[in-house]
């Protein structure tokens, strides 16, 4: 069964411009008649079949993503068709809570399962079916930014991953997880870093639903900080483990002119005994309790932090997730809970001995 690649861009991306004509596949075709000026005697061609391609005849989707109902998906013959008999009806015959159909646009809007039929216009017993599985998304589409990764496995029930093939920067924060206490964790593969980018650092973000301006967009990042610097020798084995508070959407700690009244940070509070570098798998997970965050590395607890009390105060929710910066990164694995129940037991693994961090950077 095929994963099919969701397209996460924009509309306009994903049409061609040829010859000036706006061209798509479905039922608002604007391809012309048969080209070459045949003899106005000869017959016209008529549609023959119409099928679905074989990768397309099951296809999983997240609840929000969507997919082009055209010739990529169906195949008609024989080809150099006129427009008219190209033409196609969409009908959804089980599953309308599941999916919706807009101008060659099918949307997965509820999980569960649906059939789609694709018939000819001109001969509607020409017709073929394909089905869709729509499950609810592991990250956010809307405060995540997802247009930087490829989604395709997200939900991919024996090897669930996100990847982001562009080296950028992005946050996927959690669906329908969010609160004062919850626990996220996830396994992380720096698999290359922007010729631009000397600092790079992937991890765990704690992102602020406050709604106020003392509030909004803040956030808190736990991180594997992979300097490479700017020298001739750059720096590819990496154990340094930290942290940064972030005050409002770009008070980053390390900024000039923030402060420690601002924002804090600490980019080495834990050393990972053995050096990471390129293309090597991680697992780093953080709880938050209130305003005191704990953090995991490859299931070792390494310590807890209290972030400032103004910056997500304890009674202010927040949303978990993953990020990186200017990276192609991997990230296998995940999970995120808001069960406080869960979350307790996950504490008290700790024992007494929590291991407070109180030191932070000077700057």
């Amino acid at each position: 069964m095929k994963k099919n690649k969701i397209l996460l861009t924009s509309l306009a991306a994903t049409f061609l411009i040829l010859g000036g004509s706006l061209v798509s596949c479905g039922d608002n075709n604007n391809g012309g008649e048969v080209p070459g000026g045949g003899n106005p005697q000869d017959p016209v061609k008529e549609i023959t079949s119409l099928t679905i391609r074989p990768e397309y005849k099951h296809v999983d989707m997240a609840v929000g993503d969507y997919i082009f109902v055209d010739q990529e998906l169906y195949e008609i013959l024989p080809s150099g068709l006129p427009a008219k008999q190209r033409r196609v009806e969409v009908t959804i015959l089980e599953g309308e809570d599941v999916v919706s159909y807009e101008d060659q646009l099918l949307t997965a809007i509820g999980a569960g399962e649906a059939t789609i039929e694709v018939s000819s216009e001109v001969k509607p017993e020409l017709k073929d079916t394909f089905t869709v599985s729509a499950v609810n998304p592991v990250f956010d589409r809307n405060m995540s930014t997802t247009s930087f990764f490829d989604m395709t496995y997200e939900t991919d029930p024996e090897n669930p991953r996100v990847t982001s093939p562009d080296e950028s920067t992005g946050d996927l924060i959690f669906a329908n997880v969010s609160g004062t206490k919850w626990y996220a964790e996830s396994t992380i593969k720096p698999i290359s870093v922007a010729s631009t980018e000397y600092y790079p650092k992937f991890g765990i973000t704690s992102n602020s639903l406050g709604t106020d301006a003392d509030t909004a967009n803040s956030s808190f990042y736990y991180f594997l900080n992979a300097y490479i610097g700017e020298g001739d020798t750059p720096n590819y084995n990496w154990t340094d483990v930290g942290f940064c508070e972030v005050r409002g959407a770009e008070g980053w700690a390390w900024n000039p002119g923030i402060t420690n009244g601002d924002a804090r940070h600490n980019d080495g509070f834990y050393q990972n005994p053995e050096p990471l570098t390129l293309n090597d798998s991680f697992k780093m997970g953080m709880a938050r309790d209130g305003i005191r965050y704990y953090f995991w590395f490859n299931d070792t607890y390494i310590g807890c932090f209290d972030i400032m009390q103004d910056l997500i105060p304890a009674d202010v929710p927040s949303a978990p997730g993953l990020f990186e910066f200017n990276s192609n990164v991997e990230f296998s694995k995940y999970s995120a809970t808001a069960d406080e129940a869960v979350v307790d037991e996950k504490i008290a693994s700790i024992g007494e001995d929590i291991k407070l961090i109180t030191t932070v950077a000077d700057d």
